[in-house]
């Protein structure tokens, strides 16, 4: 055989060219193999060493690629779980199958020509202390990193490849969700044609329970074949957990990416509350609702816009805004046309059913009335959501609908920071007057601390009747403070060891006149005229009221109020744990009344239905008018301080208690110098 010329000339030229004959005959060689079981272990680690789990190829692995659409086969895929979860498999799939479109690799696209998926089966698993089995390998080896939204870098959207054909069969999905109480399987199915997308679109759908109830999910997606990343995937979808129905119509602004959703929403149940399993957010207890809007989601944050509907007999509408983070904060503007008063009452605890035996919750009750012998809520809250969240709510409402108050607006500001909630302020307005209260509950700990400091100024007594009535009993300027610190996890428990202060006072006023003849019992004067719906009044020159609060004990340190016929004291107690009182109101005319019965009335037994009767002390012996003033003049002034420091100067009961002081001093003197004169 001749060798050509320029092969003596060029040695090396000729031994790389025999080389690279040799690499590609092998090359070939390599590509021709179908059987490829050799490489199992290897294609294996590569696939673990991506995820941080363990992956085993347990059936066959086979490949065609000397071909322009080359095709993997493996069978028997399985990836395991983290360490803590190492009794089960994280996912299995029995077969997979992938080609690839040569002719768009070389052009620097990744894409299928066939992605076949069968008999897939997933499970997740979220712990309640945080751990997650869906959370995979980062950067720096801390799962963690990944569940923390503060400081993590905004994820960009995987680039997922177009795929031409897609079959998914025989999908089950298995969620076990303990941090939501929620146990979830499903199937999966998804088999389309890029010549006939509508055949058989992607389903997801399956049931289980969520916090006892029983759940029901089905989503339904667009067509994936040929999907287009710059384009919308659409989807519909409704979920039923208990009383709680939502549906969702929308897209996913690029497929495969649930972070920047665009869809219209409706949902409805008996208690907004019973959305945090759904939603992470802690929502206040609340009568059956119904809501609709638009929700439009970004890597980090979640909007609601244009929310409206109803919740209870009051109207709600105005814009909602969840930033996602590991405790994520939920910003609302809300505002109401028409506000029910007593659909806030839920919020405190007020009409939700609790188990007798165990005093929980029933949360999937709807909101009964409270046991009868109870007055204060004794449902405990689950404060421990408030450690879960941040917020930041504003509440403004036009009118309100009440059936003792005659409110005309509130507005509420709510704040809720690292298990802190300021209710700051919450203004009651009247059509003469406001109700403002600031409370903080800190519930930072398994008991949480709460703060009381409510005020009531200016209200006119006259606007507050009864709703047949024609006017109502007392009339004059109400000014009152509450202040109150408690410990508890419900309304009861924090009265119950509650300590603080509670003054009132009626600067001036008037009284229907049958009112203050009874507290003075003149039983034949007083009965009489109420009987004939007598409605003449007396004046009022002085009321006050001074309650200490100590330990859950209420004690009248001073009930004075002073009218044109009658002088009028009080004392006694109320315990705030038994919910038991015992009061004393007595009576001195200031006309002679013959058939004035001598002693003082009482009210006594349970808060919510006390029994009124008449006491056995002989009110003869209670020491003159000016006497009893002039010793409450100084206690009396500081109450009124504690409202207000200026009204106590110019309120008329400073006049009248500066008048009575003088009168009452003689008095006191000459009875203690009585039986030194005897002697």
């Amino acid at each position: 055989m001749h060798t050509p010329r320029w092969l003596h000339r060029h040695p090396v030229l000729a031994g790389t060219g025999l080389a690279f004959v040799l690499l590609l005959v092998v090359l070939i060689g390599m590509l021709s193999i179908t059987n490829w079981n050799f490489a199992r272990g290897t294609v294996a680690k590569a696939i673990g060493a991506a995820t941080d789990r363990t992956v085993r190829i347990d059936g066959d692995l086979s490949a065609r690629l000397l071909s322009m659409r080359p095709e993997v086969r493996l069978e028997r895929l399985v990836i395991g779980n983290p360490e803590w979860a190492a009794d089960e498999d994280f996912a299995t799939v029995d077969r997979l199958v992938a080609a690839l479109e040569l002719k768009e690799l070389f052009k620097g696209n990744l894409a299928f020509n066939r992605l076949e998926i069968y008999n897939p089966k997933v499970l997740l698993i979220n712990e309640e202390d945080g751990r997650q089995n869906f959370v995979f390998h980062t950067p720096d080896g801390d799962p963690e990193a990944e569940n923390d939204g503060t400081d993590a870098e905004e994820a960009e959207p995987p680039d997922w490849p177009g795929v031409r054909h897609f079959t998914l069969r025989g999908g089950q999905l298995t969620v076990r969700d303990a941090k939501h109480k929620l146990t979830f399987t499903g199937t999966v199915d998804a088999s389309e044609h890029s010549a006939q997308p509508e055949a058989v679109p992607f389903r997801l759908q399956g049931k289980g329970t969520l916090n006892g109830e029983p759940f029901v999910m089905l989503l339904k997606g667009g067509p994936l074949a040929n999907i287009d990343m710059d384009e919308p995937y659409a989807f519909v979808g409704y979920v039923v957990a208990g009383k709680t129905h939502a549906s969702v119509r929308g897209t996913f602004r690029e497929p495969f990416d649930v972070a920047t959703i665009t869809t219209d929403f409706s949902v409805s149940g008996d208690n907004l509350a019973h959305l945090y399993y759904l939603t992470d957010l802690a929502l206040p207890f609340t009568p059956p609702y119904r809501l609709a809007g638009a929700i439009e989601s970004g890597e980090r944050t979640v909007k609601v816009n244009g929310l409206y509907g109803t919740v209870g007999k009051s109207d709600i509408r105005g814009d909602v805004s969840v930033q996602l983070a590991k405790r994520p904060k939920l910003t609302a503007d809300l505002r109401s046309k028409s506000l029910n008063l007593a659909d806030l009452s839920p919020a405190f605890g007020k009409g939700v059913r609790v188990d007798p035996k165990t005093g929980e919750a029933l949360e999937s009750e709807a909101p009964a009335k409270m046991p009868p012998q109870k007055l204060l809520p004794t449902y405990r809250f689950e404060f421990d959501r408030l450690r879960s969240m941040n917020a930041e709510v504003a509440l403004h409402a036009d009118s309100i609908q009440t059936n003792k108050v005659p409110l005309t607006g509130v507005n509420f500001k709510v704040t809720l920071d690292d298990g802190v909630l300021k209710l700051n302020p919450a203004i009651f307005t009247l059509p003469q007057g406001t109700i403002a209260a600031n409370v903080q509950i800190d519930a930072r700990q398994e008991i949480a601390k709460t703060t009381l400091d409510l005020r009531v100024k200016d209200v006119k007594l006259e606007q507050l009747k009864g709703q047949q009535a024609a006017e109502g009993p007392l009339g004059g300027t109400l000014h009152a403070r509450l202040q109150l610190k408690g410990t508890g996890n419900s309304v009861h428990d924090i009265a119950a060891n509650a300590t603080g202060q509670i003054n009132a006072v009626i600067p001036n006023g008037e009284v229907r006149k049958a009112f203050a003849e009874l507290t003075g019992i003149n039983v034949a004067n007083g009965l009489g005229l109420l009987l004939a719906d007598d409605k003449s009044r007396t004046g009022v020159r002085c009321g006050v009221a001074s309650i200490k609060i100590e330990a859950g004990d209420l004690q009248v340190e001073q009930l004075v109020f002073d009218t044109d016929s009658v002088f009028i004291t009080g004392k006694g107690k109320i315990d705030l744990d038994s919910e038991q009182m015992d009061l004393e109101i007595a009576g001195n005319p200031k006309k002679v009344r013959l058939l004035r019965l001598r002693t003082p009335v009482t009210l006594e037994g349970p808060m919510r239905k006390p029994n009124v009767g008449v006491g056995k002390e002989d009110v003869a012996k209670q020491a003159g008018i000016a006497a009893v003033l002039g010793a409450l003049v100084a206690p009396i002034t500081a109450a009124i301080a504690f409202i207000d420091p200026g009204l106590a100067k110019d309120a008329d009961c400073a006049a009248l208690l500066a008048e009575a002081a003088p009168k009452a001093a003689p008095t006191k003197v000459a009875t203690q110098q009585k039986p030194a004169t005897k002697g």
